[in-house]
């Protein structure tokens, strides 16, 4: 089964074609003003020759900054519904679990903007993840687990860390059912 990921929640757009759970073709791009049309002339490239052979979408749900998970949100769910497609939800940082970490836990402390944090934990291989929204000043009453911690300002400057891992997110995905609806993790915004 062959699918489309797409991300733009961060500071890279993320594309990729997998067949089941391996990823076969990828893409990354500086996100940034004129995205959407480099996006879709990327997407083009890709899935052009490709969309027939398409089982599914998945795209990132965040959480990431408003206007970049809705680029991709929304590219998603046009594409599948003008294919009839399923489309699959993902937490955006899935991507950006370091490769060390095989089995255990891990977590993501993502700035919500306003004095607020957003703390996206889980489980690995079982890829349970759930997130929390908390003021800045509440942080040590959740951060009281020994697991890998990775923050945002890691993952815009991809300091320490790898480029992304599609392949975590082809597996999501494989083992994901289709949904009607997607809940989409937004960062305030003071802008």
């Amino acid at each position: 089964m062959s699918g489309l990921i797409i991300d733009t929640s961060g500071s890279h757009a993320l594309l990729a074609l997998t067949q089941g759970e391996e990823v076969t073709t990828t893409s990354i791009m500086e996100s940034g003003r004129g995205l959407s049309g480099r996006l879709f002339m990327e997407l083009e490239r890709l899935i052009g020759p490709h969309i027939k052979d398409l089982a599914y979408i998945a795209t990132g749900t965040g959480p990431g900054s408003f206007a970049g998970t809705r680029t991709a949100v929304t590219i998603a769910k046009t594409l599948a519904f003008s294919t009839g497609l399923p489309l699959i939800g993902f937490p955006s940082p899935l991507a950006f679990i370091p490769p060390y970490i095989e089995k255990g836990h891990f977590a993501f402390l993502l700035d919500a903007k306003m004095g607020q944090l957003a703390l996206l934990t889980g489980h690995l291989p079982s890829f349970e993840i759930t997130t929390t929204l908390f003021k800045k000043d509440e942080i040590e009453s959740h951060l009281l687990m020994e697991c890998p911690i990775i923050t945002d300002l890691q993952i815009s400057n991809h300091s320490h860390l790898p480029e992304p891992n599609l392949s975590r997110i082809a597996k999501w995905v494989a083992n994901s059912p289709p949904s009607n609806s997607l809940n989409i993790a937004y960062l305030q915004s003071i802008d």
